[in-house]
């Protein structure tokens, strides 16, 4: 008779000078019982009362210490002194919610070719950062496939949203500690191409935590950051040709969508804009037309990236007005290739059409398609 292991899990919490929030952390990792799981806090050299606050915690959790070497390096701190099947990273000032952890492992137990598993989130607000904060609650979008392509336009979830099986962290590598944001986005991204896409966990729930010091907050900051990973991102797209598979062309378009938002936003900040964003963009567009001209193309995105790129970016970027003519060339030719309208009006009403009535696309996307058609009318 074989008797199955019990899967365990190693939950990763960094933190430098975030001891206001650590306790309410550390709680609701600690409330993560249906599996067995070991607390992992990483200090990343703090000077503020977090070694008091975790003090009341030592007999039930991991304590180390570093001299401050950043978010990324207390990451990888944790994960070589980890000992669980499974990785769950919780940042210091967020939440996992009852059953995070759980619903999770069950998906991946089930199907051991799985590696990474993604759920749904929530922001909440310990402190109002503007006057209407405290009445708004949101979420990071995120559906329930095609999440390859999701991930061509953007990262789609916090890091604690995510757990990741253990050979497949130690096969990835480490937190890149040359990023100072968007590391995690990276750490997926590379899994991805790896083969393992992360796969959606209807159930269990984390919570991110927005307050003034936390990395997010800092919007031209993070721009800047998302510029490189454009750039990290079109890299792999290139060594990986087939990649998202049998949705090259969706995950063309929903690259050049978060790129072209990208180049907006740095406008935005009256930041320079690396030249080399201009140029894979182009490259982009031109692969776009190629891919295009191909049978079989799947459709199922395209509008809701399109309308994404054409209303929302193109016209609004503030410079390079022989980038914007060649770009829109190149994806008015691919809309010709898919026999598609180029024509905004036509455009809009298809694309409402589409939002109101093709059920495979999710109900976000397709409400999202919907408003976005709407008010292209207005």
């Amino acid at each position: 008779m074989i008797i199955k292991k019990t899967p365990t899990v190693s939950i990763i919490i960094p933190t430098y000078n975030y001891g206001k929030f650590l306790h309410s952390t550390i709680q609701s990792a600690l409330s993560q019982n249906e599996y067995p799981c070991e607390i992992i806090v990483v200090d990343d050299g703090s000077t503020d009362n977090t070694p008091k606050i975790v003090k009341q915690f030592l007999k039930s959790i991991t304590y180390v210490r570093q001299e401050n070497a950043g978010l990324s390096s207390a990451r990888n701190t944790g994960i070589s002194i980890s000992h669980g099947d499974y990785l769950q990273f919780l940042d210091a000032d967020d939440l996992l919610g009852k059953g995070a952890v759980a619903a999770k492992v069950k998906i991946m137990e089930k199907n051991p070719s799985i590696g990474l598993v993604v759920c749904r989130n929530e922001f909440f607000h310990s402190e109002p950062i503007h006057w209407w904060s405290s009445f708004f609650v949101g979420a990071w979008r995120l559906y329930s496939d095609n999440l390859d392509i999701h991930l061509c336009f953007s990262n789609i979830a916090p890091p604690h949203a995510y757990l990741i099986r253990r050979d497949l962290a130690l096969s990835i590598g480490e937190f890149d500690t040359g990023l100072l944001a968007c590391e995690d986005y990276d750490y997926w991204l590379r899994a991805s191409f790896a083969g393992q896409v992360p796969v959606f966990s209807s159930n269990g729930k984390v919570y991110y935590r927005r307050h003034r010091a936390s990395m997010s907050a800092n919007c031209s900051q993070q721009t800047q950051w998302d510029a490189i990973m454009h750039i990290r991102l079109y890299n792999l797209m290139k060594k990986y040709p087939d990649f998202p598979e049998n949705n090259r062309l969706s995950g063309l378009m929903a690259f050049l969508a978060g790129t072209l938002r990208t180049i907006n936003r740095l406008c935005d900040y009256s930041l320079s804009v690396p030249i080399e964003l201009y140029k894979i963009c182009e490259e982009a567009g031109g692969e776009i037309k190629k891919e295009s001209e191909k049978e079989n193309i799947n459709i199922n995105l395209i509008f809701y990236f399109y309308l994404l790129l054409i209303e929302e970016h193109i016209e609004s970027i503030k410079s390079k007005e022989s980038f914007k003519k060649n770009l829109r060339v190149f994806l008015i030719q691919a809309l010709k290739n898919m026999r598609l309208p180029t024509k905004k009006s036509s455009i809009a009403w298809k694309s409402l059409k589409f939002a109101l009535f093709d059920n495979k696309a999710g109900f976000i996307q397709r409400y999202k398609l919907a408003k976005t058609s709407i008010r292209s009318f207005i």
